[in-house]
């Protein structure tokens, strides 16, 4: 199977200013005592009560909902966040003190048992398993990232494993320059199902403008690897969103989907096993594609292979847009199968 392309460079794609290079701070060594800025939290055994911080010998049960600059906070356990909701840690770093959310290192990773909802500016979340029935969410703000997790087990109908989408009013707060990248997203919904779930593993919402998804994987998922969509008639409010070296497959609908959006690359991804379902007309076994007059969409360089169709285009007009321009540059497309015909 084919592997993403974690490390770039992706053709056709700015390098994105925050997000790839920072690399968290040493955690206290020894960390026997509270360390001001640094937060220690096991959702399983720790308490706060009295416990600002935590230490790994007398950890915090939550993650405090808001974290000032160079806040470092280290998870274990499970059951980290069991806020009622919204479920939101609104994070104030900046580009030399980001926030950083983590577990102790790739091998070392909790499990985030409840939805977690990210908001405010520089922050980055890293070595995390979201297991969340509702998924994973980087809201409104600024320069907000997602690296190197797994978000799996999402049953929420019409939820996505991960999403760059405002959470709570007022909506038209931006989100611009955030970044998901080495990523695995999968089990959002039952990707078998015969019902319309539309469990994306992502989607792109709202206000959102500067945003990367690089060199993730989106596997069994019940409505389409990746969905950028900025609602009717808003297509301009969702604009400049690169989508690059990542892989997708045995999704229900299709790899990777354009709706209303403007200036939207896809760039280098894998598409594959993507199978249409003769019960499902939302099920079209397509590997990337788009709909609704989305406006300057590029194809670049993309593979589709085993799939009923490689890029579609399903509708080029909705209530009052059209759309002005699509490209489709250096894209591999073969060994397609018709699947309902064998």
């Amino acid at each position: 199977m084919p592997s993403p392309i974690v490390t770039g460079p992706w053709i056709g794609i700015p390098t994105p200013p925050f997000g790839l290079t920072e690399t968290a701070p040493a955690r206290p060594n020894p960390w026997t005592s509270p360390t001001a800025g640094y937060y220690y939290i096991n959702g399983t055994s720790g308490s706060d009560s009295g416990n600002t911080y935590g230490t790994p010998a007398s950890p915090r049960k939550t993650i405090p909902r808001a974290l000032a600059a160079g806040s470092y906070v280290e998870v274990h356990g499970t059951d980290a966040f069991d806020y009622a909701d919204p479920n939101q840690i609104v994070c104030s770093g900046t580009a030399l003190s980001p926030v950083w959310i983590r577990g102790q290192d790739t091998s070392t990773r909790p499990t985030m048992a409840g939805s977690l909802t990210l908001k405010g500016s520089y922050a980055i979340a890293e070595y995390l398993t979201v297991d969340s029935p509702d998924g994973m969410q980087l809201a409104q703000g600024d320069h907000l990232v997602a690296r190197h997790l797994e978000c799996r087990d999402v049953s929420v109908s019409h939820s996505p494993g991960l999403s760059i989408a405002p959470d709570v009013a007022p909506f038209e707060d931006p989100l611009s320059y955030h970044v998901v990248w080495d990523c695995e997203i999968h089990d959002c919904g039952d990707w078998e199902a015969v019902v319309d779930e539309d469990n994306h593993g992502m989607t792109v919402r709202g206000v959102t403008d500067h945003a990367w998804i690089l060199g993730c994987e989106f596997y069994h998922c019940s409505g389409d690897g990746v969905q950028v969509n900025a609602g009717t008639d808003n297509g301009a409010l969702v604009h400049h969103i690169y989508i690059a070296g990542n892989v997708a497959h045995h999704n229900k609908q299709t790899g990777f989907w354009c709706k209303q959006a403007t200036d939207v690359v896809f760039s280098q991804n894998v598409c594959y096993s993507l199978r249409p379902d003769a019960f499902a007309p939302f099920s079209p076994g397509v590997g990337l594609g788009g709909q609704y007059a989305p406006n300057r969409v590029w194809y670049l360089f993309n593979e589709v292979y085993d799939c009923d169709y490689g890029i579609q285009f399903a509708s080029d007009l909705v209530a009052h847009n059209d759309t002005d321009a699509i490209y489709y540059v250096g894209n591999v497309i073969h060994d397609l199968v018709d699947y309902n015909n064998n």
